[in-house]
């Protein structure tokens, strides 16, 4: 089991440095995220630019530098939306939507509004089969 463990960690570190090293790191964790559910390994797909999600994840946004990437007026709601996601994460394990799985792909998407999408990147994921 610890080897499998291992095998799947692996797997999931691997493909999102490929991923991001072509410039396509949501893809690469979707994929990662796509081999462990059909382990039946829990997985939390996610997925950041340039580390832009960082101000937003922890509500930082009036910090130095920030603007320099985020913009001038950079999203409150969505930094609430992101923080709160990962602190409710952090302290109850609860991702705030499904767990990932092959019968359902539930994805948190951070934007105006942030919502649930259910199996995005579908035809993508049809070649990784």
């Amino acid at each position: 089991m610890l080897a499998f463990l291992a095998d799947a960690a692996w797997l999931a570190v691997t493909a999102n440095a490929a991923g991001s090293l072509l410039g396509h790191g949501l893809f690469a964790q979707l994929r990662a995220a796509e081999e462990l559910a059909m382990a039946g390994v829990p997985a939390q797909p996610a997925a950041a630019h340039l580390d832009l999600d960082v101000p937003f994840a922890f509500d930082a946004l009036g910090e130095p530098g920030v603007s320099d990437t985020a913009g001038q007026d950079p999203t409150a709601s969505l930094a609430a939306d992101m923080h709160g996601a990962r602190i409710r994460f952090v302290t109850d394990g609860d991702p705030g939507r499904a767990r990932y799985e092959t019968n359902r792909r539930p994805v948190m998407v951070f934007g105006e509004p942030s919502a649930v999408h259910e199996g995005p990147f579908a035809m993508e994921r049809v070649t990784w089969a």
